[in-house]
C-alpha cells in the first residue's frame, strides 16, 4: 500500500490448489491474453494492449513457452550458417536475442565493424539481421546511429557509471578490516561511503592476523534453509567446514577433520577443518598472509545444522546496494578444545 507500483503484489494470480504443473507454470510466467487464455508470443504485445488485457510472471521471459505443444524453449535446431547466434536452438531473454545493444555492432552508416561476423547491417535500403534487433529495425540507420545503447537515457555507451554514490570512476579499497595497507589510496583504506552499522565490531589485525573469506559450495543454495532439508543433497555435502591451506595446518598442528574454532571480533563458532592444497597463502606486499575460507551455507536449523559463517562477517553494507561485505575480513584460527 502507498508503493509506486502495487499491482503486481495487489492483483496477483496465485489460484495454485493442486501440486504445482511445471508446464502450467511456465506458460503462466510466458504469459497469457486475458480474454481466451492464449499464450503470448511476445512481450510486444504486454507493452501494445491495454492494462488487464495481459498477463505474464515475468515480461522478460514472455515468448519462451508461446505454444504450450511446441514451445521455443525446447527448439534444438542448430544453425547451419551464420555467426553463430544459433536463433532457432531454445531460446534466450528478452525477445530470443542473443546480442544486446547489437545495433553497436555497425557504425553510423550501417556497415559492420566486423564484416567478417556481421550481427546487423544496412544493405540494399533495408536491414539485414543474424540476430533479433535491439533497436528499431524498421527506419534508416541514420536515425538510430546516435541512440545504440537504449536501457540508457541519454542512448550512448558509458566510460563510468552514472549514479554511483562514490563517484563514476572505479577505485579499489581495502575491506573494513584488512591485514595490510593499500599503497594506492592514502589515509582513505575503506570506502568512506559505505555504510558500517557497529563501528566498534572491528577487529584489528594484530588480534585476528588471517585472512577469511566465504563461498558457495555446488550442493548447497545460499542460506541453504531448502537444500539442507533435500535428503540427497545432505549426503552429498553433510556439514560446516574451513578449508586451510596445508602451512597454516601444520602451523597449527591441525591435522584434516580435526575440529577447529574461528574467532573475529563478533563472534566464535566452531566447525571441521579441510586440509587442503586449493588453499594457498597469499604474498601481499612482501609478507605471507593465510587464508581461512568457509561456506555460508549453514544455520541452525535443517535436516543438517552446523556454524553459520555469517555469525563472523561484519555488518557492513556497499555504498551503492548495501549488500554486506562477507568476502573479506580477518580472523584467527585455532585447534578446539
Amino acid at each position: 500500500e502507498g508503493g509506486a507500483f502495487p499491482n503486481p503484489i495487489l492483483e496477483m494470480n496465485w489460484d495454485y490448489g493442486d501440486d504445482p504443473d511445471p508446464v502450467e507454470i511456465a506458460m503462466e510466467i510466458n504469459g497469457y491474453y486475458v480474454e481466451d487464455g492464449s499464450l503470448l508470443p511476445g512481450f510486444g504485445e504486454i507493452a501494445s494492449l491495454e492494462l488487464g488485457e495481459t498477463a505474464a510472471g515475468s515480461w522478460i521471459y514472455t515468448g519462451f513457452f508461446q505454444d504450450e505443444d511446441d514451445p521455443n524453449t525446447k527448439r534444438r535446431i542448430k544453425e547451419t550458417e551464420g555467426i553463430g547466434a544459433n536463433l532457432e536452438y531454445t531460446w534466450a531473454w528478452p525477445a530470443n536475442r542473443r546480442i544486446v545493444y547489437n545495433r553497436a555492432s555497425c557504425d553510423g552508416e550501417g556497415n559492420p565493424w566486423n564484416p567478417d561476423r556481421p550481427v546487423v547491417w544496412w544493405e540494399d535500403g533495408e536491414w539485414k539481421l543474424n540476430d533479433v534487433p535491439d533497436f528499431n529495425a524498421n527506419v534508416p540507420p541514420e536515425e538510430t546511429a546516435n541512440n545504440a545503447f537504449i536501457m540508457n537515457p541519454e542512448g550512448q555507451s558509458r566510460f563510468f557509471a552514472a549514479g554511483m554514490v562514490e563517484g563514476p570512476f572505479t577505485e579499489h579499497y581495502e575491506p573494513w578490516e584488512s591485514i595490510t595497507r593499500s599503497p594506492l589510496t592514502g589515509d582513505v583504506e575503506f570506502n568512506p561511503c559505505c555504510e558500517i552499522w557497529y563501528p566498534e565490531d572491528r577487529g584489528s589485525d594484530a588480534d585476528y592476523p588471517y585472512i577469511c573469506t566465504t563461498y558457495r559450495v555446488v550442493e548447497h543454495y545460499q542460506t541453504a534453509i531448502e537444500t539442507r532439508n533435500q535428503p540427497w543433497l545432505v549426503e552429498a555435502m553433510p556439514e560446516m567446514f574451513c578449508e586451510i591451506s596445508l602451512s597454516l595446518a601444520a602451523e597449527l598442528g591441525v591435522e584434516n577433520g580435526d575440529m577447529v574454532e574461528i574467532e573475529s571480533k563478533r563472534g566464535t563458532i566452531q566447525c571441521k577443518a579441510c586440509v587442503t592444497p586449493r588453499v594457498k597463502p597469499l604474498m601481499i606486499n612482501g609478507e605471507e598472509k593465510e587464508i581461512v575460507g568457509m561456506p555460508w551455507h549453514w544455520g541452525h536449523m535443517g535436516l543438517s545444522t552446523g556454524a553459520s559463517a555469517n555469525d563472523l562477517s561484519p555488518t557492513i553494507g556497499c555504498a551503492n546496494t548495501t549488500i554486506p561485505e562477507f568476502k573479506s575480513f580477518i580472523c584467527n584460527i585455532r585447534r578446539a578444545g
